[in-house]
């Protein structure tokens, strides 16, 4: 299957290459050992200088300053995430998240995780040219609660920029000076 196919890629080639290069031997809690800082930090590490993770800093939008902690993290292919997190439900939201992320690396954007008093915003996007847009991704504007939680970031922003909301949805659901987008519409967007 398409499943055994990719994971025999990631085992066979990328992380016994990585483990290796680190000399990580079993070290995780699954194999019954405690687990510290430092041997997380070296497997994010692996990852990344395996080209398998983007590091995504957080940035304060009103303070325009990089946040110290809690950098997030994309896969450089969806069809790896499964593998690398372990996760059983299909995390559509997340899913979602990591293609909009790689789409905007591509365009050739820097990319930061916004943080706004108490509010993040997904991605806070410059070009060296000072443009620069902000982006909300949810998988479905399903609720007036869900509109709410991903239109209200940006409604905080004093500033002219664009902001989208981008989801699955079909049906425009602008407001206040803010797009919304459907994925397949922002994917052939230039």
């Amino acid at each position: 299957s398409i499943d055994e196919y990719l994971e025999s890629i990631l085992n066979t080639v990328v992380l016994k290459d990585i483990v290796t290069r680190l000399k990580i031997t079993n070290t995780l809690t699954s194999y019954g050992r405690k687990t510290d800082n430092k041997t997380v930090e070296k497997y994010l590490q692996g990852l990344k200088d395996g080209l398998l993770i983007y590091e995504v800093d957080r940035f304060d939008v009103k303070e325009k300053a990089l946040l110290q902690r809690n950098a997030k993290y994309y896969v450089v292919d969806s069809a790896f995430r499964k593998f690398l997190l372990s996760r059983t439900d299909s995390d559509r939201g997340h899913i979602l998240e990591n293609i909009v992320y790689l789409e905007l690396l591509r365009k050739g954007y820097n990319i930061k995780i916004g943080k706004l008093n108490n509010l993040e915003i997904d991605f806070v996007c410059t070009k060296t040219n000072n443009e620069k847009i902000y982006i909300q991704v949810a998988y479905l504007l399903a609720s007036e609660d869900t509109i709410k939680r991903e239109f209200l970031p940006f409604e905080k922003i004093n500033d002219n920029y664009p902001k989208y909301v981008i989801s699955m949805d079909r049906f425009d659901m602008s407001r206040n000076g803010i797009k919304h987008l459907n994925i397949i519409d922002f994917l052939l967007k230039d």
